[in-house]
């Protein structure tokens, strides 16, 4: 609080030790309390711990195995796949690029 009191001492010329700090800094206080000390309903504790699971069983699973996550280029989806496929396209890229460089005409 006291760097936030220091900045707006800079920027705006209030007071580090006036009311209006102190009346800012207790409602923040008070919002953060509620925001915090509000507990969950036993529904979504409970749906909460099942994804939190889900989560965590997803990324071992894809630990174990080769694969490669990657956003696509169009629809904005997730898409899992295998790095083997992903190396034979990288070399049926290159392979299909070299071809057809050497038929570039030269200026």
């Amino acid at each position: 609080m006291n760097k936030l009191a220091s900045d707006l001492y800079r920027q705006h010329g209030l007071p580090t030790k006036g009311s209006i700090i102190k009346k800012f800094s207790d409602q923040l206080e008070i919002i953060f309390n509620q925001q915090f000390s509000t507990s969950l309903s036993y529904h979504d504790i409970y749906r909460t711990r099942k994804d939190l699971k889900t989560v965590l069983s997803i990324k071992r699973k894809l630990k174990k195995i080769p694969v490669i996550i990657r956003e696509s280029d169009k629809s904005g989806i997730i898409h899992v796949g295998y790095k083997s496929d992903y190396d034979k396209k990288v070399l049926l890229y290159q392979e299909k690029h070299r071809h057809m460089s050497n038929y570039l005409p030269i200026h």
